[in-house]
């Protein structure tokens, strides 16, 4: 398939509608096996797919789908998508957020809410100094505890981060 799909955004919108097995949105690799079992829960799949590669985001980014995690990195610090950093945060988001407790739900409140996040700020004049405190204050401090293996201190660290960035940001 040359388009990409966003199975994370996926299975947390299905989490998010009340489909008890989102989880199962991994095993399917085929576009039309997708389509159908989005649309078996009410949801359409053009939305996850990642068609426009170059349009949108902050400064000419990429666009990053409304991950304000990405869009510091893409944006502020001039990485690819498939950077250090990301890829040590999405390890982190599926192999110990999505089975903390409560972490189904935490990933499908990011989703919900990163891409108003991503653009509030985005419209901002400051944007580039926002981008770059997140990546400062939060991305990186959130790296060095998963390397050390304090799991716990990097949760803490991104739920707090998330959680102002929601009020500061959300109904800007």
């Amino acid at each position: 398939m040359s388009d990409r799909f966003n199975y994370d955004k996926a299975e947390a919108d299905l989490y998010d509608s009340g489909c008890h097995h989102s989880e199962d949105i991994y095993g399917y690799r085929s576009e039309k096996g997708i389509n159908a079992f989005m649309r078996e829960n009410g949801l359409n799949p053009d939305r996850y797919y990642g068609r426009d590669k170059t349009s949108g985001g902050h400064n000419g980014s990429k666009n990053n789908g409304g991950c304000f995690i990405t869009t510091a990195c893409t944006a502020a610090m001039g990485l690819p998508d498939d950077c250090y950093e990301l890829t040590v945060l999405r390890g982190f988001r599926d192999n110990y957020l999505k089975n903390r407790e409560n972490g189904a739900q935490d990933i499908a409140d990011y989703y919900r809410n990163a891409p108003q996040i991503v653009e509030s700020i985005s419209n901002r004049n400051d944007a580039d100094q926002i981008w770059l405190g997140i990546y400062q204050d939060m991305i990186c401090p959130c790296i060095q505890y998963i390397e050390a293996h304090q799991f716990e201190k990097a949760y803490d660290l991104y739920k707090a981060f998330t959680l102002r960035l929601s009020e500061e940001y959300l109904h800007a």
